[in-house]
């Protein structure tokens, strides 16, 4: 089916839903992702051809795993549901400006590398090949983070994974000690509903509760201020049909959760 889709141009082939829990694997494919032309025997011909290839090869699917080959050739794009934060490290803009130094340095780390080992064949606007591409973006990945890439990719899944179960589970309990009847609430309040759980009439399902918001904000039971600042990585997440929201009054934030409309 690739060598086809090469023999006729075909700019992009996907493979859609593909098997749940699918390693995806083979030398075939591997050479179809990255090769730029292409030798393969014509079908119903006794004869064998070699055409170019400029392809893109789409595939989609949930839990998919990648073997070694695959994985360095491959961009891996994870789509979250709608009752997760599209960006892991909450709002775009303040993280930006708390880490703009770092992100700077990362930015410049790369670009002196591509300086470096500028394109052999620059004026094609692709890579010629995957040696070029492994010189010109696997490596300064790995030299930037001193890891291999594929285990980056690894461990960045299971950051997110982590977050995710932190996140929900920080709503969960907030939605126990802060339901959406209370209307808006700030920082402050929360401290003061977490404080309550230390009394001896508290239940064990207020105090799950509290155990959960203080794993989210680090393993340390914050002050009003500090857990306004983890408040606001939850801004606009979903859980259980109800939606985080925020809002500005009086020179403080406030919160409250939101029933979300079915669709």
């Amino acid at each position: 089916m690739l060598f086809a889709a090469a023999i006729s141009g075909q700019s992009v082939v996907r493979f859609d839903n593909v098997r749940e829990g699918t390693c995806i694997r083979g030398s075939a494919l591997a050479e179809h992702l990255t090769a730029t032309t292409v030798t393969d025997r014509v079908l119903c011909q006794s004869r064998n051809a070699t055409v170019e290839s400029k392809k893109t090869i789409l595939l989609t699917g949930n839990t998919l795993t990648y073997s070694g080959e695959i994985a360095r050739r491959s961009l891996i794009i994870h789509l979250e549901r709608q009752d997760k934060q599209t960006f892991v490290y909450g709002e775009l803009e303040p993280y930006v400006k708390k880490n703009l130094c770092r992100l700077l340095g990362h930015v410049l780390t790369i670009w002196v590398w591509i300086i470096q080992n500028r394109f052999e064949n620059s004026t094609t606007g692709y890579f010629a090949s995957f040696p070029e591409w492994s010189k010109l973006v696997a490596q300064p990945l790995m030299e930037l983070s001193q890891q291999d890439i594929i285990e980056l990719m690894r461990e960045g899944d299971a950051e997110l994974d982590n977050d995710v179960i932190l996140r929900r589970s920080a709503l969960e309990a907030m939605r126990e000690l802060m339901p959406s009847t209370n209307g808006w609430w700030r920082a402050r309040h929360l401290h003061v509903a977490m404080e309550k759980t230390r009394e001896p009439l508290s239940s064990v399902s207020q105090r799950t509760s509290v155990a959960a918001i203080v794993e989210f904000c680090g393993g340390k039971t914050p002050g009003p201020s500090g857990l306004g600042k983890n408040l606001k990585r939850l801004i606009g997440v979903s859980c259980d049909g109800y939606r985080f929201a925020s809002r500005k009054s009086g020179g403080s934030r406030e919160y409250r959760f939101v029933k979300m409309k079915k669709a």
